[in-house]
């Protein structure tokens, strides 16, 4: 990967728990993840695993909980957005388009 010191940042307990080995990862596909994210750690110099608050951390975990969910569960196509500012603000204009002299704008094609 080209990293050599790591630090990762969760919200899970059991998480954390699991790869320190205090809890034990007891469902199978629970025991493969854990099983695959030590191989990986075992490629780092340094690594470090640090427990955040969970609200500091929400769009991260809105975000796992998406993917838990599948793609044929939800039944349609989700969009995620991460807004900087409320919606309710206004917005600045995106592209303003100014018609050229030199060239006619298209309502003046159809209407001629």
């Amino acid at each position: 990967m080209g990293e050599e010191n790591v630090r990762v940042y969760s919200d899970s307990q059991l998480v954390l728990n699991q790869l320190d080995g205090s809890y034990e990862a007891r469902e199978l596909l629970m025991a493969r993840y854990l099983n695959k994210v030590k191989n990986i750690v075992k490629q780092f110099r340094a690594f470090k695993i640090i427990q955040i608050p969970r609200e500091s951390n929400l769009q991260a975990d809105t975000l796992s909980k998406l993917a838990t969910m599948g793609a044929r569960s939800m039944g349609k196509p989700m969009f995620w957005e991460v807004l900087k500012r409320p919606s309710i603000e206004e917005t600045e204009d995106v592209m303003c388009v100014k018609e050229s002299p030199r060239c006619p704008g298209w309502t003046r094609i159809f209407a001629s």
